[in-house]
């Protein structure tokens, strides 16, 4: 009976002992299937790497050859470029093939469950924009110096504002030689400079300032600054502008290739004197970007002659009485006189100036015709004894031309009161503040000194 009750038990353990056996077989098998397939995993993130590896190194040396690229000196070196653009440019389709199968790859790898490292898909992504920055950037190049090779070289003379930025910008020009900003990372286009976008946008922290003759000085003072005018002297940059052929020829275009010619010689000049404060391409092109942003905001690529003028005496160094002076000399005939239309263009030109800063509307607005009017309403009755029609001259009840009656009416306003020909924010027309002359006033007024109020001969500091 014993025998017969212990069978049982006996047969019961030997099939555990089967079962266990099997379990453990099939346990071993799962485990070499999971080594294997871990180890096929990791042969294709391998193999995924060293293409990942092999396509930094061909985007790294297509940088690199891009870096070497240079201004062309005239049409023939400008074909000997194209023709080397065009080579480096055949050995870009391999690297977008390489780098479109290792996109499909990673998207494979991902369908199967294969997780592959954060900084390989990162490097992926960084990898693929590099490539679409090089095909852009190639096809920019050969498009430019195609344009020179086509017009002799007139492209050729703003070669040397390329170093004007930095990557992952590059600075192209259009056919009509108007300079814009290429973002490689970001596969964007602007019109204006890296810097002058910065510039812009640190102005809208100016906006809290109160009232809005300082708010426009402060504005201006941090445009000057930042273009170095501030250390450009007035008789220099009138010396400049004669030199150039410019005198009496304010009613002619001139384009961008003429303009950086004159900035050149005047930014030469701050360089000579301030060798360590000046970056002359960098200055030279924000200068050019902001002349046209004021003056040519469709980007024609020419402004009036009279604007350019205009435009860097607002911003260059001198006393007000000086500018006023030869602005209004810029549209005064051989007898010191002007007419509306020519006041008109010279006060149009000024005010865009506020314009640009986001400060017309505190200047009376962009219609200058009541100015217009003001200062030959002011001027008319000595017009009338003098005979003089409707023509104003510096001594016809105005300062000068560009005063729009809000400096001769503080000038009478000081003679009354004693207060020494000072010009405050009560004293009638804001048209022409935008020229700087609250400069040295927002200066003492962030400093806690004498408020609104500017002496006539105070400079531009």
């Amino acid at each position: 009976m014993h025998l017969q009750t212990d069978l049982p038990c006996d047969v019961s353990r030997r099939s555990c002992d089967v079962e266990k056996i099997q379990i453990s077989q099939e346990a071993e098998m799962l485990y070499y299937e999971l080594i294997r397939a871990l180890e096929e995993e990791e042969k294709r993130v391998r193999a995924f790497t060293t293409s990942l590896e092999e396509l930094a190194a061909r985007v790294q040396a297509a940088e690199a050859a891009r870096a070497t690229w240079r201004a062309p000196g005239d049409a023939r070196d400008a074909r000997a470029q194209l023709d080397a653009v065009s080579r480096a440019r055949a050995q870009l389709p391999p690297l977008r093939r390489l780098a479109d199968e290792l996109r499909a790859q990673a998207q494979q790898l991902a369908r199967d469950n294969v997780q592959l490292p954060e900084h390989l898909r990162a490097r992926l992504d960084d990898l693929n924009a590099r490539v679409s920055a090089l095909s852009a950037g190639g096809e920019e190049r050969a498009r430019q110096l195609a344009g020179v090779a086509r017009d002799g070289g007139a492209g050729a003379a703003q070669g040397f504002l390329a170093g004007s930025v930095r990557a992952p910008w590059e600075r192209a020009v259009t056919p009509a030689n108007v300079p814009y900003y290429i973002n490689h990372e970001l596969e964007t286009t602007h019109w204006d400079h890296p810097k002058m976008i910065e510039l812009m946008n640190s102005l809208a922290d100016l906006n809290e300032v109160r009232f809005s003759a300082y708010r426009t000085a402060l504005k201006l003072r941090t445009v000057q600054k930042a273009l170095c005018m501030h250390m450009l002297q007035l008789p220099a940059a009138l010396e400049a502008f004669d030199s150039h052929g410019l005198r009496a020829q304010n009613d002619r275009l001139i384009d961008i290739p003429d303009m950086i010619t004159v900035l050149t010689s005047l930014y030469e000049v701050i360089a000579a004197e301030n060798p360590s404060l000046v970056n002359v391409p960098l200055c030279l092109d924000l200068s050019v970007n902001w002349l046209l942003n004021v003056y040519d905001s469709q980007r024609t690529g020419q402004i009036r002659v009279l604007s350019f003028k205009v435009g860097l005496v607002l911003l260059c160094k001198g006393h007000l009485e000086e500018k006023y002076r030869y602005l209004f000399r810029l549209i005064a005939d051989p007898s010191c006189r002007a007419d509306q239309r020519k006041l008109g263009l010279l006060l149009h030109d000024c005010i865009q100036v506020p314009r640009q800063l986001g400060e017309v509307a505190a200047f009376g607005g962009s219609n200058i015709e009541p100015s217009v009017r003001s200062c030959f309403e002011q001027a008319s009755a000595t017009a009338k004894e003098g005979g003089k029609g409707g023509t104003l001259d510096r001594k016809s009840g105005n300062y000068s031309l560009l005063n729009m009656g809000c400096f001769e009416q503080a000038a009478a306003t000081a003679k009354e009161g004693g207060k020494g020909g000072t010009l405050d924010r009560k004293s009638g027309n804001y048209s022409l503040l935008n020229m700087g002359c609250f400069e040295q006033a927002a200066a003492t007024a962030k400093e806690g000194g004498k408020g609104g109020t500017l002496d006539r001969k105070s400079g531009i500091c």
